[in-house]
């Protein structure tokens, strides 16, 4: 039953993104520890417009341990902790076999230009292992990240862009990941603003109507009144929001969500390196942006496996 999930899932999803690729261009945001029930309970009203607009699950299970530092890996490299190494915040056996997505955009298209701006430096910090030809920012607030992402949108001309703000996830670790505990809710209506402040950024650049921009927001885990760390549903249970570049609107469906074991990583090959398959929820980045893989024109793909 798992199996059959799985594929109605990969079905479903890899029709609902455009085959546009003129002028691709590509936004993450990440907002660490940040649950997704919560979000349904809280204020915010462009994490909702991107649901309204997009194409969503607020269902998704990121894999235990629940640590950034896997969380995250997973995310940029699209391969299981048992495969690029990371089991902690340490880092501490990270293989570099598999690389972060910027690594795959530079060694096809060195030309696109790609952007890294995050309050939590290990993600920057391991990036660098890569040489990906990127521009790094790491700064100590979500404020500077937002302003920093602002001013790329204003004033550069980015291709590529990773954004990740922390502070959701250190109000979990302060009063718990809890509804019921208005400062982590609060928290998450902040960064929700900030997130407009980018989206406004976004739309205002003065080629918008004729690039071609897909946003996905995510995190890399949830949490509970304990933290986070563990395998408990609550700590697992994640959301992933694609808007822009995509053809289906909506939630995804029950039968869509309901076995999923992974739905980050955001980015990797359709078949990676040990020929795993990877389901894809949008038309991968490498069709993309119109490169190849061994497998022909796949690319940024979300997947589970």
């Amino acid at each position: 039953m798992k199996f059959q999930f799985t594929v109605a899932l990969f079905v479903a999803l890899s029709l609902s993104i455009t085959t546009q690729a003129q002028d691709a261009r590509l936004l993450i945001i990440g907002v660490d520890g940040c649950r997704a029930d919560v979000i349904e309970s809280a204020t915010t009203p462009n994490l909702d417009n991107l649901m309204q607009t997009g194409y969503y699950t607020l269902n998704g299970l990121t894999a235990s341990p629940t640590w950034s530092g896997v969380g995250w890996t997973s995310m940029v490299t699209g391969v299981w902790r048992n495969k690029h190494g990371v089991n902690d915040n340490s880092y501490i056996g990270q293989d570099l076999d598999y690389p972060h997505f910027f690594k795959r955009i530079n060694d096809q298209a060195p030309g696109l230009s790609k952007y890294s701006i995050v309050h939590w430096g290990p993600i920057n910090t391991h990036l660098s292992n890569f040489n990906a030809g990127e521009q790094q920012f790491t700064y100590g607030s979500d404020l500077e990240v937002e302003n920093k992402v602002v001013d790329v949108l204003t004033n550069d001309n980015p291709d590529a862009v990773f954004v990740h703000f922390d502070d959701v996830d250190h109000a979990g670790h302060d009063v718990g990941y809890l509804s019921t505990e208005l400062v982590y809710v609060a928290s998450i209506e902040t960064v929700d603003a900030r997130i407009g402040s980018a989206l406004t950024a976004l739309y205002n650049r003065p080629n918008y109507a004729s690039e071609n921009w897909l946003v996905m927001v995510s995190t890399d885990h949830g949490g509970n009144a304990s933290g986070h760390g563990g395998a408990s549903i609550e700590e697992r249970t994640i959301f992933i929001i694609s808007a822009g570049a995509v053809d289906q609107l909506g939630e995804a469906s029950l039968a869509e969500t309901i076995s999923i074991t992974l739905i980050i990583p955001f980015v990797s090959f359709f078949v990676n390196p040990d020929g795993y398959l990877f389901n894809i929820l949008f038309e991968n980045v490498f069709s993309f942006f119109n490169l190849k893989t061994k497998k022909g024109l796949f690319g940024f793909v979300y997947f589970i496996f």
